[in-house]
């Protein structure tokens, strides 16, 4: 008599877990919050680029979990932090060039981790 084998497909999706995708712009944005009055209080205003080098690794970390296409406004949102609270003070915007070469770290620090992110994931269900 023959026998009958089922075997069960399964479907590996190289997406991150919809809920951490979903919740990376939130919690970005309340860790740079905390980060950034963290910072503000161990007298990160007097050492800027390093404030620059923990907010890019915050950025990296967060974009990593993420698609590539987020990882801007990661960046973004870590931008916001950096430059209303770290380089300018009271939460106050500006575009001079300390403010751009702050958003372009972390613009690169976010494509680094997004891509470090979706190779990691990729390998991981191949």
């Amino acid at each position: 008599m023959a026998s009958v084998h089922w075997s069960r497909s399964v479907r590996h999706d190289a997406r991150p877990h919809k809920l951490v995708s979903d919740l990376v712009l939130p919690l970005g944005y309340a860790s740079a919050a905390v980060l950034a009055a963290v910072l503000e209080l161990g007298g990160g205003r007097d050492h800027l680029w390093f404030s620059v080098a923990v907010f890019a690794v915050l950025t990296a970390v967060f974009s990593a979990q993420t698609r590539v296409v987020w990882a801007p406004a990661v960046a973004v949102v870590c931008w916001l932090f950096l430059d209303g609270f770290m380089v300018n003070s009271q939460g106050e915007l500006a575009w001079r060039s300390t403010d751009r070469a702050g958003l372009a770290v972390l613009l690169v620090a976010a494509l680094a981790g997004a891509t470090t992110g979706a190779i990691t994931r990729r390998r991981d269900h191949a």
